[in-house]
């Protein structure tokens, strides 16, 4: 297992190297030049969208609920559609238009000069709040992952996890995390259909396992008794905001931004959907077999490295696993590149961009920081990270969505909105949850969206009160 860790840590690296030698400029640093290639434009998309986190709690979803978990699927598949369709195209001529290299920039770039500093502050605050909740939830289970497998404790695990991303991002930069983000992507989608076959073969086939979803009592109470109409669609509503909520994540965006033409978004959306559709359907087969295959107190996080271990020989899993670890850890490249970006990029603004004096001492410090905190809090959660994924999802989605309709907003709504995103989500973290997290996940996006809605106008200059100044709209190259 040891020697399957250090010999696919060091190919990540060498690729990181190999793809991001060449960058010498911010704009080559955090966008690769915005010359990035259909099939590792896609996915590394999907890869950021559909963490690997995520992935295994679509499992555990799976496993918990039964067939009510399709939704996911579903509603994955519609945040999808609307993203490479709407979105992409929108982004991507938006940024290259205004010179944009962040989503806060591409959000935030018109306020005008005398409300730039509290919108930047705002947006670099709520970054990072964000991205280190999910950091202090993530880590220490990296760390135990790492300590079961390496002589090491669990605080070790966290330091060589984060140390193991932090060379990898200031190796490779954006154009090395996307190319790590492809070969994670690929791997996953073979590892999970793999697992999903093997699985169904050890339960006897599909049948076994419609027959027990078949014979739950109904899952989660949706479908039946006095309130399922209400309960349903409140369930639905709830997992449809898991299709709508990665708009509002930095490292997803940024891969529209960096597409090389308007051709290359086609050829990418549709291999990002077959992607999801693949992946999305054999973690879900491998939850509903793993209700007949492992033992009823199964902890959902676990279900499918459980499975894996289960259904597969000694030798392959151990490999498995050790991909999935390695790539759990390289996999914060992007979130360290995202909050460098927000210190060297938002704060910061380097007119001439010439230079990798402030990007590559940013991933340092973002990289020691997320560290810090998660040592002072080391109890891993998945909640956790689903919050952190939910804020910044309702601070930043829906400002982003009515920018794109051609609008833009006025600074004091742009604050209200990103606000009553992130602080509606953390006061509705701590009530009971709801079927499918509806209240957390849907009411405060759906606030920000309306003060988004009604703080909108069309003038060019924010520093003006003439009106009749029309900001002009994002044109789709596609």
């Amino acid at each position: 297992m040891a020697a399957a860790l250090i010999v696919i840590g060091a190919l990540l690296l060498v690729l990181a190297w190999r793809a991001g030698r060449t960058a010498s400029t911010t704009e080559d640093f955090f966008l690769a030049g915005r010359n990035v290639q259909a099939g590792l434009v896609a996915l590394s998309q999907v890869s950021n969208a559909l963490p690997l986190w995520l992935l295994l709690g679509v499992t555990g979803a799976a496993y918990a609920w039964g067939f009510a978990a399709v939704w996911i699927l579903f509603t994955a598949l519609v945040g999808y559609l609307f993203g490479w369709y709407f979105v992409a195209p929108r982004v991507r001529a938006w940024s290259l238009a205004q010179d944009h290299l962040t989503l806060p920039q591409l959000l935030t770039g018109d306020t005008g000069k005398r409300m730039r500093a509290p919108i930047v502050v705002s947006t670099t605050l709520i970054l990072f709040m964000a991205l280190l909740v999910g950091m202090a939830a993530y880590l220490p289970l990296l760390g135990q992952l790492v300590a079961q497998l390496l002589p090491v404790g669990v605080r070790g695990g966290m330091v060589l996890g984060i140390a193991a991303a932090t060379v990898c991002t200031l190796l490779g930069g954006y154009k090395g995390t996307v190319v790590n983000d492809g070969v994670r992507a690929v791997a996953v989608l073979l590892i999970a259909i793999t697992v999903a076959a093997m699985a169904l073969i050890a339960a006897g086939g599909w049948s076994p396992v419609w027959v027990q979803l078949s014979d739950l009592p109904v899952d989660v109470g949706l479908w039946t008794g006095e309130q399922a109409a209400i309960l349903a669609l409140t369930f639905a509503l709830g997992t449809l905001m898991l299709g709508l909520v990665p708009f509002g994540q930095p490292q997803v965006v940024s891969q529209f931004m960096a597409s090389a033409d308007p051709q290359q978004l086609l050829i990418a959306r549709r291999t990002a959907l077959v992607w999801v559709l693949l992946v999305l359907g054999a973690m879900l087969v491998c939850g509903w077999a793993a209700r007949l295959l492992l033992p009823a107190d199964s902890s959902l996080e676990a279900v499918f490295t459980g499975l894996l271990q289960h259904v597969l020989p000694a030798g392959l899993a151990a490999l498995f696993l050790a991909a999935l670890l390695v790539f759990a850890a390289t996999a914060l490249d992007s979130v360290l590149l995202v909050m460098a970006a927000a210190v060297s990029v938002d704060v910061y603004v380097d007119r001439a961009r010439g230079s990798l004096n402030w990007p590559k001492p940013a991933v340092v410090l973002a990289g020691a920081l997320s560290l810090t905190v998660a040592t002072a809090v080391p109890e891993p959660s998945f909640e956790r990270l689903v919050l952190a994924w939910t804020l910044l999802g309702s601070a930043f989605g829906p400002l982003l969505l009515v920018r794109l309709t051609g609008k833009r907003i006025r600074p004091g709504s742009t604050l209200g909105s990103m606000w009553a995103g992130f602080i509606l989500t953390l006061l509705l973290h701590l009530l009971p949850n709801a079927p499918g997290d509806f209240l957390e996940r849907a009411l405060p996006f759906v606030a920000a969206l309306g003060i988004a809605l009604t703080g909108g106008e069309r003038r060019r200059d924010p520093d003006r009160a003439d009106r009749s100044q029309q900001a002009v709209a994002p044109t789709p190259e596609s």
